[in-house]
């Protein structure tokens, strides 16, 4: 257990590093990369399907979607047969910046790295 206690650890401080790359490099947090990766894959989303998959609060999940939107990284527009329904998408820069995150040598965590290969 002790020895698992210690890789538990050494995961958590290699995403911290990665975080603050991220915030550094690229003007993003972990969590906006990972909206940006999500709306990618998906061309509208609800707020709670991405509160949801983004495994984070209301809360929370409200602030990193508004701030990716903030940057100009996504955009909100209202749903198509209730427009009190919001979906998000990827707007180009958010593309971009993601397609150049990706292409970047990136200070990848040792169990993000294995599950890469």
């Amino acid at each position: 257990m002790k020895e698992q206690l210690c890789h538990l650890l050494e995961t958590v401080r290699s995403i911290a590093k990665l975080e603050q790359y991220l915030k550094t490099e690229w003007g993003i947090t972990l969590k906006e990369g990972a909206l940006l990766c999500l709306l990618r894959d998906m061309p509208c989303v609800k707020a709670g399907t991405l509160t949801q998959l983004l495994s984070l609060s209301e809360s929370n999940a409200s602030k990193v979607i508004a701030s990716a939107e903030q940057k100009g990284l996504i955009a909100r527009s209202c749903g198509a047969t209730d427009k009190r329904q919001q979906c998000f998408a990827l707007l180009p820069p958010g593309l971009k910046l993601l397609q150049d995150i990706e292409q970047a040598d990136l200070p990848w965590p040792a169990c993000a790295q294995q599950a890469q290969d």
